[in-house]
């Protein structure tokens, strides 16, 4: 990158109802109902984890390191939580 900063500044953030505990336990919602890998429910913890598994190994291949992979995973994290949007999921059903 060229070093130069951008500033966002027409962000639209839907605030958020559910705490971030509760949507990381919950199943992945697409358009044609909850997310299933093998017949099991794919959570967004699920997905936020192999997102970033993802993403390190790229990182890491590219010969760039993570200096502090803790925050940055929690940074990650927190950052798919902001974009997505909530369900009116209340259990499962099948």
């Amino acid at each position: 990158m060229s070093g130069r900063s951008y500033r966002i500044t027409h962000m639209v953030v839907t605030p958020k109802v559910k705490s971030y505990e509760r949507w990381f336990n919950e199943p992945v919602e697409s358009c044609g109902g909850y997310w299933k890998e093998r017949g099991e429910y794919v959570t967004h913890g699920d997905f936020v984890r192999t997102f970033y598994a993802n993403l390190k190994g790229i990182i890491n291949s590219s010969g760039q390191t993570i200096r502090n992979e803790k925050e940055f995973k929690k940074e990650i994290a927190t950052f798919i939580y902001s974009l997505s949007s909530e369900s009116s999921y209340d259990g499962y059903s099948d």
